[in-house]
């Protein structure tokens, strides 16, 4: 019985390394798709926040020399209302891009830890399983043993 004993030790640690091992190496791999998609989605609302700023600086420019061939200066009172009006809705969307971006790398990052969660119990769950079989096979010869 020892050396039965000995062996299903020494299969439940091999298995349960391995297991282990995949775990990890599924979880390198979620890790790096999810900072990958992050870094994308980050990158595409930064290069859209900058293009809609270029995109307001040009409209501003447009609408200064306008008031200036108007002879009524680019700056000041009704000059600045009309170009806080223009800038205003752009950087509420900016912000508006910014918080959805958020969210969405909320998302990958809490499927990631999900999936870090799955990982983890499908390492220990067929361990725990080959050591309840292996158990209830050694209650009978163990209780044997005991009378």
């Amino acid at each position: 019985m020892g050396s039965t004993a000995a062996t299903m030790a020494l299969q439940v640690g091999m298995d349960f390394l391995m297991k282990q091992q995949q775990a990890k190496a599924s979880n390198r791999t979620a890790q790096a798709q999810a900072d990958a998609q992050s870094a994308s989605i980050t990158r595409s609302q930064e290069i859209e926040a900058r293009r809609k700023r270029d995109a307001l600086k040009r409209i501003t420019a447009t609408q200064r020399a306008r008031f200036g061939a108007q002879g009524t200066g680019g700056r000041g009172g009704s000059a600045d209302a009309v170009l806080g009006g223009l800038a205003r809705p752009i950087e509420e969307d900016i912000e508006n891009s910014r918080l959805i971006a958020g969210d969405r790398v909320n998302q990958i990052q809490n499927g990631l830890n999900q999936t870090k969660r799955v990982n983890l119990l499908e390492a220990s769950s067929p361990v725990r399983r080959l050591i309840y079989s292996n158990l209830r096979k050694q209650i009978p010869r163990i209780t044997s043993l005991l009378d």
